[in-house]
């Protein structure tokens, strides 16, 4: 039986879903053991890009997840979950 193109892009976006939720954990445990990483080197540590990585940091501060304490340049990362 011949998959249709629908099949066909659920199981592409299915494929390319899975391989994300390590990431965040990796960023998560990473944030956790050193709070004071940088974007940079959170990508390094992680194994991907900064926008990435910002990619991720974006989505876990809107879902509660993480808060940036302090300035920019002096302040850490608090996992709240």
């Amino acid at each position: 039986m011949r998959q249709s193109r629908w099949d066909i892009r659920v199981n592409q976006a299915e494929t390319a879903a899975t391989p994300l939720k390590p990431a965040v954990e990796r960023i998560l445990e990473s944030l956790r053991a050193e709070p004071g990483l940088t974007r940079t080197a959170l990508a390094t540590r992680v194994g991907l890009t900064p926008d990435g990585v910002k990619y991720h940091i974006r989505n876990l501060k809107a879902a509660g997840v993480l808060r940036r304490v302090g300035s920019h340049r002096a302040g850490h990362w608090e996992v709240l979950r």
